[in-house]
């Protein structure tokens, strides 16, 4: 065999594997065109969803490589009356399933609101105004989109909010959920005076969305008013699982705030409540979501909320103050609380005094002029404290029935 005979066997090879190739990227595209319309069929055919959520009227039509339609979510509070109109949004969608390597399929979508809820929404934001975005499915199945908000504009009177636009990026998988929105700037006018708030963001990266777990923190630059100004605010909260306990923490900060000349920085709050039992927690949840609140609680549903809450009292769990802190003027305060709940033994009928069961402890810290020198001698004078050089300083222990 020539040189040249070999060479068109190895053309010949080479277009063989390309056509083989593009046969099976063409194939993945059609099977991921089916399962589109395999996935948003399911969604219309099923009565409810969680929460009072259904989808309806699905119109759909299939092409080779896309394939565009729309369909109806039908939203209603189950707490609700029945008479209650439900939110009903139209959702249009485009979707291109040609599969790529970087995702499954990708679509653009725009949501309008209908009925009373598409009056207040045009009210807000105009009559031509879209929720839009574009996003896509990986190969992993996580879907991911974009979306966008134009200026909202809200007035009754002499009160006004305004709201610039606004965008933002949501991720979920089978059970995370992850969100960024951020907006420029909103105004609230109200009798007469305006409040200005710069930068409102918020971040939220969620493992397991039914249960909370992960975090949270909403934040703004800036805040402007004719009482008040305020810089650097942040709300975090965070939620952890470690076998069977939960954690959570609730981390409201202020880096400056300005009231009536008033100045205090650096402010931090820790909030923790710590070794929840995570079954009990969950119980309690899931009964006051199905009940509206406790409101429409049965006998069987409150035995259960009782066991659930002697249990949780039974494993026991911590509330502190983790930390207390700031600058007002040339003063400065420190500070940490810790409450503790101790567990008791298996047997659930056994009582303990509560003298057993409790223990405190407590610590603050005050330097400058956070007390006046008559303040801090009254705090000693009645035991609430003990000076020291650039301050006072108080704790408080409890355990055993002991102060």
């Amino acid at each position: 065999m020539n040189a040249l005979s070999k060479t068109l066997i190895a053309l010949l090879l080479a277009a063989l594997s390309l056509c083989g190739a593009c046969a099976v990227w063409a194939g993945a595209s059609l099977y991921a065109g089916e399962r589109v319309y395999e996935t948003l069929q399911a969604l219309a055919k099923q009565p409810e969803q969680n929460a009072g959520m259904r989808f309806a009227n699905l119109q759909h039509t299939k092409g080779w490589f896309s394939s565009a339609g729309q369909i109806e979510l039908h939203m209603q509070e189950e707490c609700e009356a029945p008479s209650t109109s439900p939110l009903v949004l139209l959702v249009n969608y485009q979707v291109s399933h040609v599969v790529l390597p970087t995702a499954w399929v990708r679509f653009d979508w725009q949501v309008q609101p209908l009925g009373d809820a598409g009056q207040t929404f045009a009210e807000l934001f105009g009559a031509h105004a879209q929720l839009a975005g574009r996003g896509s499915v990986t190969l992993f199945g996580e879907v991911q989109s974009d979306f966008a908000l134009p200026r909202m504009l809200a007035q009754r009177g002499r009160e006004s909010i305004e709201l610039s636009p606004s965008q933002g990026e949501i991720r979920w998988g089978e059970q995370s959920l992850a969100l960024q929105w951020h907006a420029d700037n909103m105004r609230v006018q109200s009798i007469g005076q305006e409040v200005r708030f710069e930068q409102l963001a918020i971040a939220m990266d969620l493992s397991h969305r039914q249960r909370g777990i992960g975090t949270t923190q909403l934040t703004l630059q800036k805040i402007e008013s004719p009482l008040a100004n305020a810089q650097g605010l942040r709300v975090l909260s965070r939620v952890n699982e470690h076998a069977d306990r939960l954690d959570m923490q609730l981390m409201p900060s202020i880096d400056r705030v300005d009231v009536l000349g008033v100045v205090a920085q650096d402010l931090v709050l820790e909030l923790a409540v710590r070794d929840l039992h995570a079954p009990s927690v969950e119980t309690m949840s899931r009964i006051a979501g199905e009940t509206c609140g406790l409101q429409q609680m049965q006998a069987d549903e409150a035995a259960q909320l009782r066991h659930a809450l002697r249990a949780l009292l039974h494993q026991g769990f911590t509330f502190e103050i983790a930390r207390i802190a700031g600058k007002v003027g040339d003063g400065a305060l420190d500070g940490r609380l810790v409450f503790r709940w101790l567990p008791t033994p298996a047997d659930q009928t056994q009582r303990l005094p509560l003298a057993q069961l409790l223990q405190t402890s407590a610590h603050l810290r005050l330097t400058g002029q956070a007390l006046d020198a008559e303040q801090r001698q009254l705090a000693i004078l009645f035991g609430l404290g003990q000076a020291t050089p650039n301050g006072l300083e108080c704790s408080v222990e409890y355990a055993d029935g002991v102060l």
